[in-house]
């Protein structure tokens, strides 16, 4: 049986008539089978991404069996037929372990009135090494009611995979899919710093440089084996 330490949800931007949810698995040997449930009452999301390894087996460390090694699996699902702007408690788990997650529907329009407002969190560059308090996700969660975000565009270079002046990669691939996948872990397991601010409101992710190779699109041979002439 799968050993799975935590199960972890995220809101993810979508149409005011559904919402989307980033679900991880970790510590887990297979992925698990998923319970849903929204406001109580049972419903069967579409797999958008269904929750799968985000190392495939060829990528796991050489000789070991993949059911032998605990990893990270990791999905997006969709939940459709609901009303704009209305606040929903989704709730995921594998048989009666449940994780929950408020997450509220974007309106359908941008709101007219003066005494209204649409908040949108626009940030990029955030690195878990510069930010080891958790302090990105402490100011997020201090702003005021009038203040919180509704949407949060994540503007890129969100988990630095290759800063090549703090360390040189090992010539091994399964190496550094297991490194890229810690550093996505680092960021979004939380509960604090990063995976805070993802929690505070519904996001959309734009890749930038680092998402594929430090200076991407332009070539860099002083990163070594992190870029090739493929990419």
């Amino acid at each position: 049986k799968a050993l799975i330490m935590d199960l972890v949800l995220h809101p993810r931007a979508a149409p005011g008539d559904r919402l989307q949810v980033w679900i991880g698995a970790f510590q887990a040997t297979h992925a698990p089978g998923l319970t849903w449930t929204v406001d109580g009452a049972a419903i069967e999301p579409v797999g958008l991404r269904p929750i799968t390894s985000a190392r495939t087996d060829d990528l796991l460390p050489a000789g070991q069996a993949p059911e032998a090694v605990p990893r990270a699996f990791t999905g997006v699902y969709e939940i459709a037929g609901l009303q704009p702007d209305t606040l929903h408690t989704v709730s995921v788990g594998p048989g009666g372990t449940q994780t929950q997650l408020s997450i509220r529907t974007l309106p359908s329009a941008i709101p007219a009135d003066l005494d209204q407002w649409f908040n949108v969190l626009l940030l990029s560059c955030h690195h878990a090494a510069e930010d080891r308090r958790g302090l990105s996700g402490i100011i997020v969660s201090q702003l005021g009611a009038l203040l919180r975000p509704q949407l949060t565009i994540l503007g890129g270079d969100q988990v630095y995979l290759v800063l090549p002046t703090l360390m040189n990669f090992r010539d091994d691939e399964r190496w550094r899919a297991e490194k890229f996948e810690r550093d996505y872990i680092a960021n979004w397991r939380g509960p604090d710093g990063y995976a805070a601010v993802l929690d505070s409101a519904p996001s959309v992710s734009i890749p930038d440089d680092h998402e594929y190779w430090n200076n991407f699109p332009h070539p860099s041979p002083f990163i070594q084996n992190a870029w090739t002439q493929d990419g």
